[in-house]
This record gives structure tokens, sequence and C-alpha cells, in this order.
């Protein structure tokens, strides 16, 4: 019995690691890197477009892109693989090492479609990831006819994914956001909309459940708001993005207001558009918005032609309006557009508001706006393309350029 525990007990020790012998550490596969939002364009002009996207840990980032559509094929969805040879593509713009990426691609040819494509590589290896080729296509210098789209309050909402293909089967230029993406950003916008923010720029206005942290990563614009307030041309109109969360800074004197009077005395645009996210008037509040009394008088001063708006989960079109009156001409006509949250909101006022030229609730909804030189067509849609407004605006012979003498 002794000599069996002693041969036991020499196997035992055999086993056992020498003195001093280090243990080798466990390599634990790396996770693949991945990119959990966008891309998504921003600031896209003539000759230029930002590129936004956020990876899943710090990496180095590029845009590889080039004229022309998307060629079948390439980089198959959903697969992480190494970047293409540089080669493969007629350009690449790089992003320094970071989770937040923003490429700013230049010297872009107007009118011209661009398929592109964002890679994230980490630090001294070749893992990498990148998105299915997209494409975008560059406005021309002047255009003279075109189109943009209104969303607005997406939170989440399960029929969200309608609305996405209604946009895509709208194809706009651009879409303005009313705000309130933020509160479910991932599963109400970035995941839903990722389609058409790969595709067509969309601007967006603060909210009141839009962090200023999130605002600044999902927005890329020039301009002193520091992405929080700003404007943009389109052909023959100006785009104003105001933050109404910024209540001092939208009276008279704060900067936010001065800096809105400069934009609309000094646009050389003959079409004046603001977006934002509380109303100044809609149908669920009955009233005007007293707190926003200062902005208001503003944009009758240098006549807005329209400001959307969002917050109310509804829809409502004022008359023109000045002075808290419905005038026939030199009015603003404010549109509340909140359909991304399913616009099912009751209006809590038994009678219709003086103010309200019409008033919808129900459905999901999207406005498409067609600007056609001095003519400009508002209408707004269900995600199953059922138009339940439309609004006819035209400039006035003050606003229209004068014909061009030809000199015979």
């Amino acid at each position: 019995m002794r000599n069996r525990f002693v041969a036991i007990l020499i196997i035992a020790m055999a086993t056992l690691p020498a003195t001093g012998a280090e243990k080798k550490p466990t390599t634990q596969p790396s996770e693949p890197l991945k990119i959990v939002w966008g891309p998504y364009l921003q600031n896209l002009t003539p000759k230029s477009v930002t590129v936004v996207w956020t990876a899943g840990e710090p990496s180095e980032g590029a845009v590889e892109f080039e004229a022309g559509a998307p060629k079948s094929g390439r980089t198959p969805p959903g697969k992480p693989f190494i970047p293409l040879p540089k080669e493969k593509y007629a350009q690449r713009k790089i992003s320094p090492l970071s989770k937040d990426h923003e490429v700013t691609l230049t010297g872009l040819t107007p009118g011209q479609v661009y398929s592109y494509r964002v890679v994230s590589k980490k630090p001294g290896d070749g893992q990498a990831a990148a998105c299915t080729t997209e494409s975008f296509r560059t406005p021309t210098e002047n255009p003279k006819s075109f189109c943009f789209a209104i969303l607005g309050d997406t939170h989440t909402y399960k029929r969200s994914e309608e609305l996405a293909e209604r946009l895509i089967d709208e194809s706009p230029r651009f879409i303005l956001h009313v705000g309130d993406y933020g509160s479910r950003v991932v599963s109400g916008l970035l995941k839903p909309y990722k389609k058409v923010m790969r595709r067509f720029p969309m601007y967006m206005a603060r909210g009141n459940h839009d962090s200023v942290k999130k605002h600044k990563q999902f927005v890329a614009m020039p301009g002193p708001g520091k992405d929080l307030y700003y404007s943009f041309r389109w052909g023959n109109a100006r785009f104003i993005s105001v933050d109404t969360n910024d209540r001092k800074g939208m009276q008279a004197g704060g900067e936010q207001y001065k800096w809105l009077e400069n934009e609309l005395k000094t646009t050389k645009e003959k079409w004046k558009f603001v977006f934002q996210h509380h109303p100044l008037y809609s149908a669920w509040g009955g009233k005007m918005d007293s707190r926003l009394d200062d902005e208001r008088k503003l944009l009758e001063k240098y006549q807005v032609h329209v400001v959307f708006q969002g917050h109310m989960h509804n829809y409502d079109r004022s008359f023109p309006l000045r002075d808290n009156k419905v005038v026939e001409t030199g009015g603003v006509t404010y549109i509340t557009a909140s359909g991304g949250c399913g616009a099912q909101e009751c209006f809590p006022h038994a009678h219709r508001p003086w103010f309200v030229a019409r008033q919808w609730r129900g459905e999901p909804f999207i406005g498409m706006c067609n600007v056609n030189g001095s003519k400009a067509i508002i209408q707004f849609m269900t995600s199953k393309g059922l138009l339940f407004d439309t609004l006819t605006l035209r400039l006035t012979e003050k606003e229209v350029p004068a014909a061009k003498s030809s000199g015979k």
C-alpha cells in the first residue's frame, strides 16, 4: 500500500511546472471591429460632402470613393473584410485614430453620382470593418428645381421602416428632421433609417430629447452655432436650423437671436425655410408660444415663407400669419410635422384654433417639398403614399428676380 502511494505522489509531482517557470498567458481572440453607427451624410454641396460614422472602438478610418454608381458585387453586405487595395478606388480620404469619424470629401464634381464606403481598421493589425458600398449625388451649382423631405419626432415606432421606404421611393435631395431623434436613437433613427441616411443628407434640428453631446455627434455643419444651430443654401433657398431649447439665446439680444437676424437679413436666396423643434403656433397648444415671441417677430420682419416644426405628435398647418393675424400676403406659414412616431395624439381642444388651416392625425407621415424657381409645392403623405394636405406657394413679384435684358 505504501509503495502504491509513493508512485502516485511521484506522478503528481512530475506534472507540476518546474520551479520558477512562468505560466503562459491564455490569449483571447480579439472581438471583431464593428461600425456601429453610420455612415451618414452631412453638409452636401456641389463640390464637397462630410461623411460621419462611429466604430465600436478607437480605430483608423477611411472613406474610399469614386465617381460613378456602385459596381455590383463590391462589398458584400454584413461581411467584415480587409480593405481593398488603394488602387481599387479612385480616391481615399483618411481619418485619424478615433471611435467617432468625420471626413470631408472635397474637389467633387457638381451634379455627379459618387459611390463610397467607409472602412475602420484596428491599429497594428489587419482586422477591419466596412460598410456596404453606397452612393450620393452632388447638387449642381444653382439648381432651379429640387425636392426635399420633412421628418420629425422619430423616437421609436414600429412602422418606422415603412416611412424609410417611402423616403427612398420619393428620393429627396435631402431631409429636414425637426428634432427628437435622441430618446431611442438606435431603434428610432439609426436602424430603421440606415439606408436613407447613407444616401441622402439628413439635417437635424435639436429637440428636447436630444442632448448637446448627442446632437454634436450626429450633426457636422459649419458655423458659430457649433452644430446646435446652422444654415445652408440649396439652389435659390436658404434653410435655417434653430435650437429652440436655447430660450435665453433666442430672446432679443441673445447670441442665437443675433445670428438668426443676421442670417435672415443677409441671405441672397429668395426662398427662406426655417426648421426647429418647438412650435411657435400649433393646433395642439391652441395658441402662439409667447416664449418664442422674439423669434416670431424676426421671422415675420424678414418674411420667412415656412417654419417646419415638431414636438406635438400630429400634423397641423397654419394660415399665413403676421402680427397674430391671418394675412393674404407677407405672412409666415407654420407646419407641425411630427409624423415619425405615428401622429396619433388627440387634439385637446373641442374647436379648431383660429389660425389652423388644416389638422390631421392617425398615421405616420412625411412631407415633401418641390421647389421649382418661383413656385413651391408642399405635400404631406402617409407611409403608403396617401396625400392628406397640399400647399402651393409662389414668390411675390418683389421676391422674383428680374429678367436679365439680352441687350437686343
